[in-house]
């Protein structure tokens, strides 16, 4: 369809799982650990597309628009335009660690969202649901000791992203 498309009105579109899970087949990253090498992966992949013309625009909010923070600090002579829509040039420093110390509830709260999302397979309707008692769970896993194992507390499994 995206090659129709292209053929027909000269753009396409890629969705964000591309830059979530990335063309190279890896694990979900939330935090941008990896990001930098997905956002090169995705455009060596859209590159090598045969219906990518000469120009690429990019747009989206938080991971989305993170990513576009770190293809900006390379030339690239398609992008023409980049819409950043609520995402701080540094992720994990300016909401994992405001003000240089770890900020508990902003990363579980993080895993859990980003866990309701794309891990638990619920639809939109399951996840609100969810949110009901999402409060409690939260403070829950926060006091839990170890702090590296909270993400298990909240989620019943270790999350790999949240202890890196």
């Amino acid at each position: 369809m995206a090659a129709g498309l292209a053929k027909r009105q000269g753009e396409a579109g890629v969705g964000p799982e591309h830059l979530l899970y990335g063309v190279l087949g890896d694990a979900l990253d939330p935090v941008g650990t990896q990001v930098s090498r997905k956002g090169h992966g995705t455009l060596s992949w859209l590159r090598a597309q045969p219906w990518f013309g000469d120009q690429l625009a990019t747009w989206g909010a938080s991971y989305l628009g993170y990513v576009q923070w770190e293809l900006a600090a390379r030339d690239i002579p398609e992008w023409k335009i980049a819409l950043i829509q609520d995402a701080p040039s540094s992720f994990a420093e300016i909401f994992m660690y405001p003000g240089g110390a770890f900020a508990t509830d902003n990363a579980l709260g993080w895993v859990q969202l980003v866990e309701r999302m794309f891990t638990g397979g619920y639809g939109i309707t399951r996840q609100m649901v969810g949110m009901i008692g999402a409060a409690r769970q939260l403070s829950r896993a926060a006091l839990a000791l170890p702090l590296q194992e909270a993400d298990q507390a909240l989620t019943g499994h270790p999350v790999p992203w949240f202890r890196d």
